[in-house]
């Protein structure tokens, strides 16, 4: 753990970010503050209490007894009232202007958005309505564009908004970052690639991962080294018994068959035919053994696309010899299969064999079986059921397990153990899934397999 000290948090990034959005936001008000007072200095736009200003410069010369009226005409909304109160004249009509009148005596000086500023005169006392608010000099401005102010508000939230997504973006991608190298490590422990070197980050949190997962790495080596070990001895030593045991037992059957050439009674005769037919038994156990031992590590999966027909008939022709023996009815219901599919022919043709050799072997005579081909999606499935004994619960839990026999339901002194178990084994190196269960059609065992990505 000690290079994580001294490394960034991701709560420090994050807050440096912040920090880095308060500077820039300072920065950008201070812009548009200056670009605000060079409107004002260039005299594009006015401030917002100009008008205010103006009227108090009215205000002084009316007081000196100067006309002031020709200088609201064209710039305000005004009415004029003699010392009685009574309306006389103005750019307001008289119904309103005597509201803005009553309005100022009973309230002040704010009036529907607008304010009353009221100038004495020597002909009486002016009301009139003026805005507190910036605006444009040129009219083409003021017409089709929003209030100085407005246009600063508008471009603070903007540059604002495009600060905020640039610095975020730059959080994120530090942290997005960080996140592709570890999806790197987890991808090739997904591969069961453990020959990877374990980078160093620059912040603590994801360091720390990183620090766990090279950990994890090594613990999964030792793990995996030990287990790839232990399997390997036991095909070794299977192997090693399995020949072993050929040389013995091949004796064993020559002496059985010259036994039988010799002049033997008949229960001399039984007696030689059982040592003959349990010698060949073994040796089929251990033959059937040495192919599974192999087939663990050396099957190489070769995937292609071939044609759907020719293989499905190549299975029709072999499972039609197997079921000939027992008068047994074969049955092939086949929907939506594309002219290509995509699988190792050699592996799947064997694994379709050996389920039909089940099937016919639990299958009593002169019944049916029924194999199912169906494309869907993007899987391919295929069904077989007959018409035995079926699976038993513990069937459906063990019977994929290599050796498993349960003589309670579909088992016989021939039955080997090891049918589904490589079965179960092929499938897998395709990609696939074995599911088991039982026919409601036929009352007998089903096997269903489904390969995925295969159409």
């Amino acid at each position: 753990m000690g290079r994580i000290k001294g490394k960034k948090t991701i709560t420090g990034l994050f807050i440096r970010h912040i920090i880095w959005i308060g500077i820039e936001t300072v920065l950008i008000s201070a812009c548009l503050l200056i670009v605000m007072n060079i409107l004002i200095s260039k005299k594009i736009a006015y401030p917002a209490n100009s008008q205010e200003n103006y009227l108090n410069n009215l205000e002084k010369i009316a007081f000196k007894g100067e006309n002031i009226e020709g200088r609201l005409k064209n710039q305000y909304l005004y009415a004029l009232f003699n010392e009685e109160g009574t309306y006389k004249k103005g750019s307001i009509d008289q119904d309103e202007a005597e509201e803005i009148y009553q309005f100022f005596k009973e309230h002040g000086t704010y009036y529907k958005e607008r304010y009353i500023k009221v100038i004495s005169s020597n002909k009486g006392e002016y009301y009139i309505l003026y805005d507190i608010k910036m605006g444009f000099y040129n009219h083409f401005l003021s017409r089709f564009f929003p209030s100085p102010d407005i246009l600063i508000i508008i471009f603070f939230i903007l540059l604002f908004l495009a600060n905020l997504w640039r610095i975020a973006g730059k959080f994120g991608k530090v942290i997005s970052g960080e996140l592709k190298r570890l999806k790197g490590i987890t991808g090739s422990i997904e591969k069961e690639n453990l020959e990877f070197d374990i980078p160093s980050s620059s912040l603590k949190e994801i360091d720390e991962v990183f620090h766990s997962v090279g950990k994890l790495r090594d613990n999964l080596s030792k793990s995996l080294h030990t287990q790839w070990n232990l399997e390997s001895g036991r095909r070794d030593q299977i192997d090693a018994l399995g020949h072993d045991l050929k040389t013995p037992l091949t004796i064993i059957r020559g002496n059985a068959e010259l036994l039988l050439e010799c002049q033997l009674n008949q229960e001399e005769s039984e007696f030689v035919n059982h040592i003959q037919k349990n010698t060949e038994l073994m040796q089929e156990y251990i033959q059937k053994l040495l192919e599974v031992n192999r087939s663990e590590e050396e099957y190489k999966i070769s995937m292609e696309w071939i044609d759907s027909r020719s293989f499905i008939q190549d299975i029709e022709a072999y499972s039609q010899d197997l079921a000939r023996n027992k008068n047994i009815t074969l049955t092939y219901k086949i929907e939506e299969v594309p002219d290509k599919i995509f699988v190792d022919s050699k592996i799947l043709k064997r694994i379709l064999l050996n389920l039909m050799d089940n099937a016919v072997e639990y299958s009593p005579e002169n019944s049916s079986i029924l194999m199912q081909i169906k494309a869907e999606y993007n899987s391919l499935t295929f069904k077989i059921e007959d018409s035995g004994k079926g699976f038993s619960i513990d069937d459906l839990k063990y019977a994929t397990k290599q050796f498993y026999c349960n003589d309670k339901s579909r088992s016989s002194r021939d039955h080997l153990g090891m049918g589904l178990y490589f079965v179960d084994i092929m499938i897998k190196k395709l990609g696939g899934e074995l599911r088991l269960s039982n026919s409601e059609t036929l009352g007998g065992a089903r096997a269903e397999i489904l390969l995925f990505d295969s159409v």
